[in-house]
């Protein structure tokens, strides 16, 4: 029998034990799952669905993601050759073929795809909402320089390397002539292509080729394009290809900054309508306090004068009832937000003997609370006037380093301006120059006035030099027509 309650306490307390381990693991399990999910955000290699093109929704690929900034650079999930894309690469042939002219050597600052990009696919296959998402980056002159560099020295990307396992010798023409730009929308660099080239999705069952943005290190007549078959980076002439694949980054969401902005400036609202509601409470007990001075004040005159007691007990009634609406409706105003001053004015008007003296002091403190929230609400921080190179501020009708390409009619005029901010440059020490690739379609001065000479396209070159040397490179195609 003793052995039996041993035994029995024994399993009691294994028992017990298990229990409680059950009850931690299942404990720990639940508050894991529920930091996950507290955490769940984007990823690299998600699908999103943004934008239309030809009637067809057009889903990205994720290929980095912020989790700070919330921005994200998303490529197209699959090569795009409808009909708007097949139509204008066959516009940019006829072009040509009518000229008698190839198209040679293509800058990406110079491509016609880029004008595409961020105006016809920009302004056409998104909404305004959608465009304030896209966000502007700018391609400089060491990252295009840098990109060329590296792919010369790639051995595991470069197809004609693969194939022949020889490199030919690095155009300095090439390297020299890359140029900042800044897009909304544009084609991956090599660099960004080796980098994300695991992420991207190659999911159609005919291997496509696509452009990227950077030229070839040795020949400029040839673009790089990605064949979707090999996975490798193939020389081909400007404009060829079966499709194209553009890139952008994109905010997702609300960064942190912007989030903890929005807590700080709620939690102020929620600060200020406490202040206000206490200063509510206390003209209420102010109140409460004055009309009991009242009716003390109007017992003594009653025990004075015996034969009007009841006169007066109905005027004081009167007037406390009166004082009191009189100031709930200033604390109802108060809580709406629509003029304590006003309110509690036109109380003491109402009001008479020691009523108006407390009421006149709660409608000072309101007007003073009032003006302060005027004040408040209309302060604004002083705006920095943006500074361009050669026009003073006045932002002329092309924008570097912004546009990519201008259309101006034969004859007409247009100023060149340059965003010193964007560039952040402070040096007020600096020479440009302004060159015209064709003077036969358009001329430039020396101060930046452009004016159309012939039907044709040309590009402006512009180069802006620093006291210390430094020099920044840019470029827009002009179309005379």
């Amino acid at each position: 029998m003793r052995k039996a309650i041993v035994k029995s306490k024994f399993i009691l307390s294994l028992s017990l034990v298990l229990c409680m381990a059950v009850a931690i693991v299942g404990t720990s399990v639940f508050a894991s799952a529920k930091g996950k999910s507290n955490k769940a955000s984007y990823a690299e290699g998600d699908d999103i669905a943004f934008g239309i093109l030809d009637g067809h929704i057009i889903n990205w690929t994720i290929l980095s993601y912020d989790d700070s900034t919330k921005v994200a650079l998303i490529v197209s999930r699959q090569t795009l050759a409808s009909a708007s894309i097949t139509s204008y690469r066959q516009a940019i042939d006829s072009n040509y073929r009518s000229n008698g002219t190839k198209a040679g050597y293509v800058k990406w600052a110079e491509s016609y795809w880029r004008g595409w990009l961020n105006k016809t696919f920009y302004e056409g296959s998104f909404t305004p909402e959608e465009r304030a998402k896209i966000q502007k980056t700018t391609l400089s002159v060491e990252n295009s320089k840098e990109s060329l560099m590296n792919f010369y020295h790639d051995t595991t990307l470069d197809a004609d390397y693969v194939k022949n396992q020889r490199k030919n010798s690095l155009n300095q023409n090439i390297y020299n002539s890359q140029v900042a730009t800044s897009d909304y929308i544009f084609f991956l660099s090599t660099d960004e292509f080796t980098a994300h080239k695991d992420t991207i999705k190659y999911e159609q069952p005919i291997p496509y080729s696509w452009p990227l943005r950077t030229n070839s290190y040795d020949d400029p007549a040839f673009g790089l394009y990605v064949n979707e078959g090999t996975k490798l980076i193939e020389k081909r002439y400007y404009y060829t290809g079966t499709g194209i694949r553009p890139a952008m980054y994109i905010k997702l969401d609300k960064s942190d900054e912007e989030k903890k902005a929005e807590d700080e400036k709620n939690g102020q609202s929620g600060s200020n309508n406490s202040a206000n509601n206490n200063g509510n409470n206390n003209g209420a007990n102010n109140s409460a306090n004055n009309n009991s001075n009242n009716g003390a004040n109007n017992s003594n005159t009653n025990n004075n004068n015996a034969n009007n007691n009841n006169s007066n007990n109905n005027t004081n009634s009167n007037t406390n009832n009166n004082a009191n609406g009189n100031n709930n409706n200033a604390n109802a105003n108060g809580n709406n937000g629509t003029g304590n001053a006003n309110a509690n004015n036109g109380t003491n008007n109402n009001n008479g003997g020691n009523n108006a003296n407390a009421n006149s002091a709660n409608g000072q403190n309101a007007s003073q609370n009032a003006g302060q929230a005027a004040r408040t609400a209309t302060a604004k921080k002083p705006t920095k006037t943006k500074s361009y190179a050669n026009n003073g501020t006045q932002i002329g009708s092309i924008m570097l380093p912004y546009d990519s390409s201008y259309d101006m009619g034969n004859g007409a005029t247009a100023q060149v301006a340059i965003d010193l901010d964007y560039l952040n440059f402070t040096d007020k020490q600096y020479t440009v120059t302004y060159k015209s690739s064709d003077a036969n379609v358009f001329t430039v001065d020396s101060s930046g006035n452009i004016t159309g000479v012939g039907r044709g396209t040309a590009t402006l070159d512009v180069r802006m030099k620093k006291s210390n040397g430094k020099i920044y490179s840019m470029s827009c195609r002009i179309d005379v027509t």
